[in-house]
Order: C-alpha cells, then sequence, then structure tokens
C-alpha cells in the first residue's frame, strides 16, 4: 500500500505492481482508486486505514517532513496495526511523522535511506529492536552569518574550511552540496559568477535562505532547510535528480566525512553499535563519473582520533572516490595509485602538527601554499 499526499499522482506501474489499493490524503478527502479507476470518498482517515492488515507494506510518500501523509500516519496510531514493513525515504523525527509509528512499536522493518534526524529510530536500531535496511537514494544558497566578535571557535573553524571550499567553484558549474559545512561554502560564491546548486529531492537553481516569515515548508532542500530559488530554476522527481547525478551531468559535489583513506575511501553514513545516519544520496554521488568529489571536514575526530587513514574502518560510501579532502589544518589531493599530497597549509599549522594528526605517510607539494581563502562578499 502507499500511503502519499494531494501532490503525488500514481502511474500505472504504481497502481499494477505495488496494491490493489493506492490511498492519498488531500486537505479535504480522503479517497482510494484502484486500476479502474475507481473512486471512493472517505469521512475520516482512521476509515482509510482501518483495513490495513498487520504485517503489511507500506510504502510512504514525502522527503523529511515535507508532503507526508501525516493525517494518515495518525490515523494508524488509533487503529494500531503491528509489524509493519515501512519504505520510506527518511524516518520521520522522534514526535512527528514515522517518528510517532516507531515510538508506539508499531513498525517491525524500516527500509528506508537517510534517518539522521530521528534519535529513537536510532536506539531501536542499535538495541536489536527494529529491523533496517538502508538504501542508497535511487529512484544561492546564501545565509546570513554571525558577526565575527561573537562567533565560536568551532564557527570560525567551518568558516575557513567553507571559504577554502568556496574557491573550487567555477562559473556555470552545476554543484551538489552536503549537509553542514559543504552547504556553508555557498555564501561565499562571488559575485557575478553563475552557480547552480541542486538539491538530490528534486530542485536545480537553490537559491538563498528565505527571511523570516516568507518560508516555504513545501520548498525545501535535501537537509529539509527551508530554501528559496533562482530565476529560471526547475522543479522536477527524485528519479530524474538521480538521472542528472548518475549520468554525470553534477560537475562537482562537496560533502562531510567520518573517515577518508590515502587512496580516496570515503566513510560517512554509519559508526556501527554507535550510529546510523543512513547514505541518503552519497553513494550515488561520490560514484557518477566525471563528477568531482571534494571532502571538507575536522581534520580530527572529539578526541584527537585520526580521520585521514591508512585504509577506512568504518563501513563505506564509495571506493577511490574521493579528489580532495579540506580540513582547518590544510589541503590535500588524492590520487588513487600514489595517495595524499599536501598543497596547502592553514594558518596557525606547521606541517609536523599535519603528519601527527594524519595516519598515513603523505607527500608534500614543492610548492606549499598557505591555505586558501575566498574573500567575503559584501553584506556578511
Amino acid at each position: 500500500m502507499l500511503l502519499c499526499t494531494k501532490n503525488l499522482f500514481t502511474s500505472s506501474l504504481f497502481r499494477h505492481s505495488l496494491h490493489p489499493k493506492v490511498v492519498a490524503a488531500t486537505s479535504q478527502h480522503l479517497f482510494s482508486t484502484s486500476a479502474r479507476q475507481y473512486v471512493k470518498f472517505y469521512e475520516t482517515a482512521e476509515e482509510v486505514v482501518k483495513d490495513i492488515p498487520d504485517g503489511s507494506k507500506l510504502l510512504v510518500g514525502g522527503f523529511g517532513l515535507c508532503g507526508i501523509p501525516e493525517n494518515l500516519i495518525n490515523a494508524l496510531l488509533k487503529t494500531q496495526q503491528k509489524k509493519l514493513t515501512v519504505v520510506s525515504n527518511n524516518a520521520g523525527v522522534d514526535d512527528f511523522g514515522l517518528g510517532l509509528l516507531l515510538q508506539s512499536k508499531q513498525i517491525k522493518r524500516m527500509i528506508s535511506s537517510y534517518v539522521g534526524e530521528n534519535a529513537e529510530f536510532e536506539r531501536q536500531y542499535l538495541g536489536g529492536e527494529l529491523e533496517v535496511e538502508l538504501t542508497p537514494q535511487r529512484l544561492s544558497l546564501r545565509k546570513k552569518t554571525a558577526d565575527n566578535s561573537s562567533q565560536s571557535k568551532g564557527a570560525r573553524m567551518r568558516e575557513i574550511i567553507a571559504r577554502r571550499a568556496a574557491l573550487e567553484f567555477r562559473d556555470g558549474m552545476f554543484v551538489n552540496l552536503g549537509i553542514g559545512m559543504p552547504m556553508l561554502s555557498s555564501n561565499y560564491i562571488p559575485a557575478g559568477m553563475k552557480v547552480q546548486l541542486q538539491s538530490e529531492n528534486g530542485v536545480l537553481g537553490l537559491g538563498p535562505f528565505p527571511e523570516e516569515g516568507e518560508q516555504d515548508p513545501d520548498l525545501i532542500n535535501a537537509g529539509k532547510e527551508t530554501v528559496t530559488t533562482t530565476p529560471g530554476a526547475s522543479f522536477f522527481s527524485s528519479d530524474d535528480s538521480f538521472a542528472m547525478i548518475r549520468g554525470g551531468h553534477v560537475d562537482l559535489t562537496i560533502l562531510g566525512a567520518m573517515q577518508v583513506s590515502q587512496y580516496g575511501d570515503l566513510a560517512n553514513w554509519m559508526i556501527p553499535g554507535k550510529m546510523v545516519k543512513g547514505m541518503g544520496g552519497a553513494m550515488d554521488l561520490v560514484s557518477a563519473p566525471g563528477t568531482r568529489v571534494i571532502v571538507t571536514m575536522e581534520h580530527t575526530a572529539k578526541g584527537g582520533g585520526k580521520k585521514i587513514l591508512d585504509a577506512c574502518t568504518l563501513p563505506l560510501t564509495g571506493k577511490h572516490v574521493v579528489d580532495m579532502i579540506i580540513t582547518d589544518m590544510g589541503v590535500f589531493t588524492v590520487d588513487q595509485d600514489t595517495g595524499l599530497q599536501l598543497v596547502e597549509v592553514a594558518e596557525g599549522v606547521k606541517v609536523e602538527d599535519i603528519v601527527a594528526a594524519t595516519e598515513p605517510v603523505f607527500k608534500v607539494a614543492d610548492d606549499l601554499k598557505p591555505m586558501g581563502q575566498i574573500p567575503i562578499p559584501s553584506g556578511h
């Protein structure tokens, strides 16, 4: 069964291959359509879901908290079906969406892609209470920054990394930016440079964050943040979005990492027994032909643990995929055959400091430079 909102039109493929009954919720009506185009209207959401048997598999629409069938989910809380298998891009949050069904222990198995915002999901999975199958998603963002005088050390570090990453933008590029530090780099796109930002949930031409009071809850990026769009922006389905990505039409992707190996292996979605975020679209992004991959991250983990390693110890997102690593200590280029080369060093950092914080042996460029910083645009 497919649970969706009024914005999802089900194709004949869905109608014939998933379930003879496809339910949809609108603000005015709840209705059910079959392959025969028979339509039945219901007075309440509970009437729609009451005949779903225990142990059913439910396909739940939406991205993040946008476009989810919240009324139907709430109805399932009342009808109390058990041992459900739920297929959805996300798992909601603790107190909304699918997170409510997790709290009520109605979900036995979750098939999803990115689940990083749901602590209850993580608790149940790590405790062996929930079956989980994580699968890749296959089917200018310029936020005002705080005054430098009020920025924390961490914020200053993130700014340094983001400003260095922004030096990799080129006019006319199509770019996908990951959540967090990678997204900050869009704050520093030079005036007059046209960089088209793509979001895997189906947007090309992301614009600045909206002003307070002007947010549209139905217009979000892949990080579930409300956004605006630039003139000429386009919207499309997730499968079209990933056709762009896997077809090599994205010039550059910048994303974070938990670990990177000396030959460009990337791990950024799970720490077994401790944390599970899901790979989201990262596996597709880093394996796309012709797409340059840059990792932005702190050089070491909390407590000083090394993150640039001889070989990754965490589950991989991609093998031999990273082209450049930008950290708070410096910049490495990555060659899949010869390994790392240090090409830039951050202010106040010595090469010896980087050697001590990095597991593999690396080359130092003959023309080693200070770490570049794109100028801060006026108004920031």
